[in-house]
């Protein structure tokens, strides 16, 4: 005689979920750490951070967002990982403690979230990645290839599908491949610190002008403007009259003419050999043109040595944004900065989507959260301290203002490639390995950027199949790889839609929306979920089970203490993220995009729900208990 199964066994799609435990602590951190991103992120936070809050302070942002992060996020998923240790993220535990439809309106979001990383950061692999080691190698018109449209649709597609190879496969291949990619991209890094450690403030600026010696003047190519000026309005449009000013201004204005500037129409002089270019001369620029362009082509300006450059940086900000050049750190920059900073320090809890698959949960994600956040706070705090000995302050927003907001074109820049921190090391060290290796190190870490999306997206729809908010599929696992692989094949599909977007209309400030879009529908509903998590009463057994349950400070749950420590820094993200100057803009439509993704999330949820109804399923019997292990 059969034993019935319980009413809640028979709500759920599956009786076991499939998948193994066979990750070990080091997979799991390898999971927290290369879901950092550590010299991507680091990058981010230096060039789009300092780009917008030119004032911040490195060092101190660091050690703020390691010491909110560092006691937030590991206690924040960790005991909720630990103490419901099952695939599937965030889901599962604002699904259990909030409510079933803000867990899928919530999830929903994240899913859409992994999906724009995979076609954000595997064109990042291409342009800058590969942009920048072709350059570092002088090699120009194999990085102007990559830069090309079609080029950028086709060699990323092809590092989404690498990075779906690894996935798909199980996990056992996933980890080998992660130790070999976290090793070299790690060593990569480590190089690019080294160089610049072993450098002095002098020797730096003398490199920097010894460029500029080598190469003393720099054809600035204006047939550059039609791609940021419509001229056919210029004259009707003050918005298109207004971008040419700009363009003009970032390229010629204050740069030292090192030819006569000659007016094609009747050969007289606009700007004598020598002289700066000035605003009045700019405007007379501007003038000769027809529907195609400028009617002068080029302008060749003489190279800008180390103090010319954040001279002119500083004119440029001033002249087009109405912004100041910080000259020193000021506090309301430097947690402004912490935005960008978000990169290196919150997304450690990637670990909680394989928390069904990894041995002792309940030691695992905690500490697998902890170190992913102390290493890159670590090699953060490194780098900020040896950028701040070898160059001025003000230089280095400087350079992250070009970097970001000028895309690393800038009239009269001897370099040929953008001036961050990698390429600070490059300056430094002509070796074609080192070279190799450096810029190896942004795009392994961007490769695995993109297998990681493969790795929490695909989870994110099992955990909803499991309890029957979606098709029966999403719950379906290949046993002989122990992987939900038509959720990796969806997965990639909705990647290649979003990568051919992105390569025909790219925004750069696209990977800070999705930053803000978790602040919002990721860590602040999970940070609110770990706050409430011990008080309340439909989880009750789930929390008296719990291996954290005596852990507290002052009679005070720890997790409950986790929670306001995130919920703080994460204030610090929104606010700051909301009022970025100049992109007001931008982050109102972030704002409506986030909104119209949880209607959807909600809409899908209330389907899903009436669905399961109308075949005798009573869906909310699942959410008082955790998924089948």
């Amino acid at each position: 005689m059969s034993i019935p199964e319980r009413p809640t066994e028979m709500a759920f799609a599956r009786k076991a979920s499939g998948l193994v435990r066979g990750l070990s602590f080091i997979d799991a951190f390898g999971v927290g750490f290369m879901n950092q991103g550590m010299t991507v992120s680091m990058w981010v936070m230096i060039s789009l951070g300092l780009s917008v809050y030119t004032g911040g302070n490195l060092i101190i942002a660091t050690i703020l967002s390691a010491v909110l992060c560092g006691i937030g996020f590991p206690l924040v998923w960790g005991i909720l990982g630990g103490s419901m240790p099952r695939s599937g993220g965030e889901y599962i535990y604002n699904s259990r403690i909030i409510s079933p439809l803000i867990g899928i309106a919530e999830s929903f979001g994240n899913a859409f979230v992994w999906v724009m990383w995979i076609f954000v950061l595997a064109p990042w692999t291409v342009d800058p990645g590969m942009v920048m080691l072709f350059q570092f190698l002088n090699l120009p018109k194999a990085a102007e290839f990559c830069t090309q449209p079609i080029a950028l649709f086709l060699i990323s597609s092809l590092v989404s599908l690498i990075a779906l190879l690894f996935l798909i496969f199980g996990m056992k291949v996933f980890a080998i491949a992660q130790k070999v990619v976290m090793f070299l991209a790690t060593f990569g890094g480590v190089v690019i610190l080294l160089i610049l450690t072993f450098t002095n403030r002098d020797t730096f600026i003398q490199k920097w002008n010894d460029i500029a010696v080598q190469t003393p003047t720099v054809t600035v190519d204006l047939t550059a403007a039609a791609d940021n000026v419509d001229f056919s309005k210029v004259d009707e449009d003050t918005e298109q009259a207004t971008a040419l000013t700009a363009y003009l201004t970032t390229q010629l204005l204050d740069r030292v003419a090192a030819e006569d500037v000659v007016n094609p129409e009747n050969q007289s002089i606009l700007v004598k050999t020598g002289e700066k270019i000035s605003e009045v001369a700019l405007e007379e620029i501007g003038k000769l043109r027809d529907e195609n362009g400028l009617v002068i082509n080029s302008v060749t300006v003489k190279s800008l040595d180390y103090t010319t450059f954040t001279e002119v940086v500083a004119v440029i900000m001033d002249k087009v944004d109405g912004r100041k050049l910080a000259s020193t750190w000021n506090w309301i920059d430097t947690l402004g900065v912490m935005v960008a900073g978000s990169w290196l320090f919150a997304y450690s809890y990637c670990i909680t989507f394989i928390a069904g698959e990894v041995k002792r949960p309940d030691k695992t994600i905690i500490l697998g959260n902890l170190f992913a956040v102390l290493v890159p706070a670590v090699f953060m705090l490194w780098l900020a301290v040896v950028l701040y000995r070898i160059m001025d302050f003000q230089f280095l927003s400087a350079t992250a203002y070009v970097d970001s907001s000028l895309g690393g074109t800038l009239g009269g820049l001897a370099l040929s490639w953008s001036p961050h921190f990698m390429g600070f090391a490059a300056i430094l060290n002509h070796n074609p390995i080192v070279l190799v290796v450096m810029a190896g190190s942004f795009i392994l870490f961007n490769i695995w950027y993109v297998a990681l999306s493969y790795l929490a997206f695909p989870r994110i729809l099992f955990a909803w199949g499991m309890d029957r908010m979606g098709p029966k599929w999403f719950s379906d696992i290949d046993y002989r790889w122990a992987t939900p692989v038509k959720n990796h094949i969806l997965c990639f599909i909705l990647g290649e839609i979003g990568i051919a977007i992105y390569a025909f209309w790219q925004n750069p400030m696209t990977g800070l929306s999705i930053t803000a879009l978790e602040v919002v529908s990721v860590f602040g509903v999970t940070a609110i979920a770990a706050t409430i998590f011990p008080f309340v009463k439909k989880v009750r057994h789930i929390w008296d089970a719990s291996p954290y349950k005596k852990w507290k400070i002052l009679g005070v749950p720890v997790v409950t203490i986790g929670g306001i420590a995130n919920l703080i820094y994460l204030a610090i993200l929104f606010i700051f993220f909301y009022f970025m100057p100049g992109k007001e803009e931008f982050t109102f439509w972030s704002g409506v995009t986030y909104a119209i993704i949880w209607g959807l999330g909600i809409v899908w949820y209330f389907y899903w729900k009436y669905r399961n109804k109308q075949v005798g399923v009573d869906v909310s019997m699942t959410y008082g208990e955790l998924p089948p292990d």
